[in-house]
């Protein structure tokens, strides 16, 4: 029986070593940022079609260099899809300011370059592939 119990307590750890060693990092570079307006870029990282837009797998607050960049970093990812949003958020309120039938106030971004025309982007026309040995994407602010 405490054979059995150790042999679980080996095989847990070394399963778990194995998704540790799986862990692959993205890098995410936001690019026209006009820092001089204050304000962080709200990076969201999605991983399916259900959620998107609404709940991220991870979220992080980046505050933009002199130059307009900012980078955001999720070091641990399992390889697969994923879909990336960018808001500036200019004014600090956590979230994207909407004027007049939804019309974004501050300025934003999604994987894949993509520019949406009178409605949000579905998963797959913003997702992409991270994979071994890591992934660097680009997003331009408008």
């Amino acid at each position: 029986m405490a054979c059995a119990a150790a042999c679980a307590v080996l095989l847990l750890l070394a399963g778990t070593a194995a998704a540790a060693d799986d862990a692959v990092p993205l890098t995410v570079t936001i690019r026209h940022v006009d820092s001089s307006r204050g304000g962080a870029c709200i990076v969201s990282l999605y991983d399916s079609p259900e959620g998107f837009l609404e709940t991220p797998l991870a979220e992080v607050a980046v505050t933009p260099d002199d130059h307009g960049v900012a980078v955001a970093r999720f070091p641990a990812l399992a390889p697969g899809l994923y879909a990336v949003t960018v808001i500036h958020d200019r004014n600090g309120n956590g979230s994207l300011d909407q004027g007049l039938f939804g019309v974004p106030k501050e300025p934003y971004g999604f994987s894949r370059g993509y520019r949406p025309r009178f409605r949000a982007p579905h998963f797959d026309e913003v997702q992409f592939e991270v994979s071994p040995p890591g992934t660097d994407i680009e997003i331009t602010l408008p």
